[in-house]
């Protein structure tokens, strides 16, 4: 399992960060040299609040 972290790599992003990390999901099924079927996005801004959103793909041979 690959665990990328993009608050230690970008810094604090504030509001962007939910989409920060949806976008570097994306391009991470982009990638041909480790294919992955699925991504985990959580973000736990501040406060009570926690989102876990889980992105698939289906791939395709090129």
């Amino acid at each position: 399992m690959e665990t990328l972290r993009p608050a230690l790599t970008l810094g604090e992003t504030g509001a962007a960060g939910l989409p920060v990390a949806l976008a570097l999901a994306h391009a991470r099924f982009q990638l041909d040299l480790m294919p992955v079927r699925h991504c985990l996005v959580l973000d736990a801004p501040a406060g009570p609040e926690r989102l876990a959103v889980c992105l698939s793909t289906q791939q395709t041979s090129h």
